[in-house]
């Protein structure tokens, strides 16, 4: 009998691909678009979407693996969950992600030729220590502390296996009792030879320290500089997430009413039930002081940094209006991981 095999998913065997998020995660996957073949498909359309599939030695359909390119450059990519069958063994759990690794990074290195992929994005769970060790050996760098990010009812595995690498891999597991939204860090890993050109950033003075921790642990090229005084208005891009009450406002103009207008916004989501706002501030335009002082002031929490997001590096903060499960410190085992905790949860 021969090995596993490894074939990307498309029209052949797109049904594969839903039964087995089906048989790991019912009905409770985070994208509901997961559960309809024409759909997945239309995901898979122009790039946008990239996942492979292992196949046990009987032809079963086992792991799953995929890139998302759902940034709005295309010099970012994020890696998708980690999904193995709950039935497969620790050992074949290891295999198979080996695996679907070599496809994923094969698949990177044709993105940075093709269309100059500089760095991939990560979101593992906090609650699985063994999810961050995987990401540690995969060179990723912690940038980030995302809370809230799954609702409780989401990502639930249909039959809880023991805590293994394999099981959870970059996966999310929720018990059936616990509501609660679950936080995940926020990893990158440079692409080697993707960075051909430095980024100017300006940091704002509450962030800096741990922003050029940040870059620094990133090995990326950056300059450090004074932003111009924003002038004139500012422009926001907003979406909204209605399956997992999740709201991002992105300011892709800072004006000098930038702290008025995203304040507006993040009361227009408050009001309407959102759980959860993310807020992108851009490093790269002008002075971001005033717009991150007032979302401070509001109550928004730092969240982390993410390079090369349009044209320069952007602030990520954080807005939750429902509880969260948090790490605790000593959970956390990088230690930069630990050095954000301490920037979102000062008194802890």
């Amino acid at each position: 009998m021969s090995g596993p095999s490894i074939r990307p998913v498309d029209a052949s065997n797109v049904d594969a691909f839903v039964a087995l998020m089906y048989e790991c995660f019912g009905y409770s996957f985070s994208w509901p678009w997961i559960y309809n073949e024409s759909l997945v498909l239309d995901e898979l359309k122009d790039g946008k979407r990239f996942f492979f599939m292992v196949y046990d030695p009987a032809g079963e359909a086992r792991a799953i693996l995929g890139l998302n390119r759902s940034f709005p450059t295309r010099q970012l990519a994020s890696m998708a969950p980690f999904v193995v069958d709950p039935r497969v063994s620790r050992a074949d759990s290891g295999r198979y992600l080996h695996m679907l690794l070599k496809a994923i990074e094969d698949q990177a290195w044709e993105l940075v030729v093709t269309e100059g992929l500089r760095a991939v994005v990560a979101q593992p769970v906090c609650e699985h220590r063994l999810t961050q060790r995987l990401v540690r050996a995969m060179e990723f760098v912690s940038t980030g502390l995302l809370l809230g990010t799954t609702p409780g009812a989401g990502d639930r595995l249909r039959r809880p296996p023991e805590d293994r690498i394999g099981s959870q891999g970059l996966s999310l597991i929720r018990s059936a009792d616990d509501r609660r939204r679950t936080s995940e860090t926020l990893v990158v890993r440079p692409v080697p030879r993707g960075f051909k050109e430095s980024e100017t950033v300006a940091l704002p003075g509450r962030f800096e320290s741990v922003l050029r921790e940040t870059y620094t642990a990133l090995r990326v090229p950056v300059e450090f500089g004074e932003a111009p005084q924003a002038q004139g208005r500012s422009r926001l891009e907003c979406s909204y997430d209605v399956h997992r009450s999740f709201a991002t406002v992105e300011l892709t103009e800072i004006g000098d009413d930038a702290g008025d207008v995203l304040i507006e916004r993040l009361e227009h989501y408050r009001d309407g039930y959102a759980e959860l706002v993310h807020i992108i501030v851009p490093l790269g335009l002008a002075d971001p002081e005033p717009a991150v002082e007032a979302l401070v002031h509001w109550g928004c929490r730092y969240g982390g940094l993410l390079p090369c997001y349009r044209t320069s590096g952007v602030l990520l903060l954080q807005y939750l209006t429902v509880p969260a499960v948090l790490p605790t410190e000593a959970e956390l085992i990088d230690p930069l991981a630990r050095r954000i905790f301490q920037e979102i949860e000062p008194d802890s």
